[in-house]
């Protein structure tokens, strides 16, 4: 799944990419791909640094 091209239709869906990649990364990836599922309230307001230090 890519992300939309600038000026182009639709707006890219993360949940459904994690979703439907979701065992599919490399172990580091599937970590992130994994805290990120499970904590989506509470990485929306995480900078990029907050995060990789969880």
């Amino acid at each position: 799944m890519r992300p939309p091209q600038k000026g182009g239709p639709g707006v890219f869906d993360v949940l459904s990419a994690l979703n439907n990649l979701d065992g599919n990364f490399a172990a580091q990836e599937q970590r992130v791909a994994t805290y990120v599922k499970n904590h989506l309230d509470a990485i929306s307001n995480m900078t990029i640094g907050e995060l990789a230090d969880h």
